[in-house]
């Protein structure tokens, strides 16, 4: 299990600024995986789109705080982005 003292989410630092609404024009498609079940879930951008319409403005950081993992309801996710086939970033779970 991750640290405790730290945030429970992790996000790649090249995306972590990014508005929203770039990612969705852009095509890109961002992969969430959890730390405590390793539950991997690919959103492409018509997804991303119907789940966070409201959000555009935002950047991806704000949504990461607020996400959980579907399957086991854990906040310790990672995030990374995803264009086709080639991957855009992952820091990796909670390396420095």
């Amino acid at each position: 299990m991750p640290e405790p003292n730290r945030l429970p989410w992790r996000i790649d630092p090249e995306i972590a600024q990014v508005a929203f609404w770039k990612l969705v024009e852009q095509r890109v498609t961002v992969v969430v995986e959890c730390a405590s079940c390793n539950h991997k879930a690919e959103w492409g951008p018509a997804q991303l789109d119907r789940m966070f319409r409201r959000q555009r403005g935002k950047n991806l950081a704000w949504i990461a705080s607020r996400l959980r993992c579907r399957a086991c309801r854990s906040e310790w996710v990672s995030l990374a982005a995803k264009d086709g086939g080639r991957r855009l970033g992952l820091a990796g779970f909670w390396a420095e």
